[in-house]
Formats: structure tokens, C-alpha cells, sequence
């Protein structure tokens, strides 16, 4: 019986530990409108992280504190009405889940804006979860999103977007079992149950069961 459990403790160590992360901006920048760099927040061999202006086609974003009473991160160039994206992309053998992330507004200002969250696997036009028109004000807004891929996760806020800052994005990483792991799930689970038929499973009735 020790065997069969070895094999199954074996077969289910695949899956590995979900390890959490937090893109802070104010972690790496101080200074309002300095750039941040295209790739800030990537995990090397986890998972990469990108941002991009849709009006400008600027893969760069930049710092501003102030925003809901919070720092974050806003186009560079004022006044564009545009969409920023922020795009996590797990690595090849991994999944992504995000978690969360936080909107605010620039001087704490009502802005009339909307933002969607989208699996990239999620076949066109189909979006996976959309906010509609919202105001940002000065509490700034919490956004839970609860979504996860293993290709990529796109967090999108606009068309209207200036003054508009994201922070505190909350992700998972965690390892996709490859076809052959579950194979190996599988057997351990096969082996546990003949393990368990050979040595029988009995109970006692308690002297109240009929």
C-alpha cells in the first residue's frame, strides 16, 4: 500500500505551487512622467508583461501619482482620447489568472471611461467580462476579474482613457499539467483504487443504524 501511495503523491507533484504576484508601479518609479519600461512587471521564465497605447501605438506607459489618491500608470501623451492595454502573457507551460487591479483618476476627478478583460483565446468578438460606461472618481475603483488563460489575459481601459491610471494588477502563475502528467494522475489514481479493493475497506455500523 506504501507503494501505491508513493506512485500517487508522485503523479500529483506535476502540478506544482500557484505562485502570486502584484505589479506595483510605485515599486520601480517616483518621479511623475517618467517612463515606464515596456516590460515592467515580467517574471523571467513565468511570464511576460507589455503595455501599448492603441492612439499612439506606444508600447510604454508612464508614472503619475495623484491618481485617486494612489500612484499609477497613464498614457504618456495627454489629451489623446485612446485605449491602453496591459497584456500578461504566461510563458509555454503556464497559466495565468488575474486576480485583480485598481482604476483611478487623475487629481481625483470624476472620468467617464470603461474597461474590459479578455482571454486572447476567447474567439473575436466575443469579450469576456465588460465594464460598460463608469466613472472613476476620487476612491478610485477595485476591479475583481477571477479570469485565467494560458495564452494571454489583455486588461483594456478606454476609448477614453486620459487621466485614467491602472496599478496594483494581482496575478497567479501557475503550471499547466503537460498530457503525459495527467497520464501519470491517472494511473496513481487506478493504482490507489486497486490498492484499496486488494486491502478491503470495511466500516462498522453504529448501534443506532438501521
Amino acid at each position: 500500500m506504501k507503494k501505491v501511495w508513493f506512485v500517487l503523491l508522485a503523479s500529483l507533484s506535476f502540478a506544482g505551487a500557484v505562485q502570486a504576484y502584484e505589479i506595483r508601479f510605485e515599486d520601480g518609479y517616483t518621479t511623475d512622467g517618467q517612463v515606464i519600461a515596456a516590460d515592467y512587471g515580467s517574471i523571467p521564465g513565468l511570464i511576460d508583461v507589455s503595455y501599448f497605447d492603441i492612439h499612439t501605438s506606444d508600447f510604454n506607459l508612464a508614472f503619475r501619482s495623484g491618481m485617486s489618491g494612489q500612484p499609477g500608470a497613464v498614457q504618456r501623451h495627454d489629451g489623446s482620447p485612446s485605449s491602453i492595454y496591459v497584456l500578461l502573457t504566461p510563458l509555454p507551460g503556464y497559466k495565468v489568472t488575474l486576480n485583480s487591479f485598481f482604476l483611478g483618476s487623475l487629481g481625483g476627478l470624476d472620468r467617464l471611461t470603461s474597461y474590459v478583460v479578455n482571454d486572447d483565446a476567447t474567439p473575436w468578438p466575443i469579450v469576456d467580462i465588460s465594464s460598460g460606461p463608469i466613472t472613476v472618481g476620487a476612491g478610485g475603483l477595485h476591479v475583481l476579474a477571477g479570469l485565467s488563460s494560458a495564452d494571454e489575459i489583455e486588461i483594456g481601459v478606454g476609448p477614453n482613457a486620459f487621466g485614467i491610471g491602472i496599478n496594483y494588477i494581482n496575478f497567479d502563475v501557475s503550471p499547466v499539467p503537460e498530457p503525459e502528467n495527467w497520464a501519470l494522475l491517472l494511473a496513481g489514481l487506478s493504482l490507489l483504487g486497486v490498492g484499496v479493493r486488494r486491502h478491503g475497506v470495511g466500516f462498522r455500523r453504529s448501534p443506532g443504524w438501521r
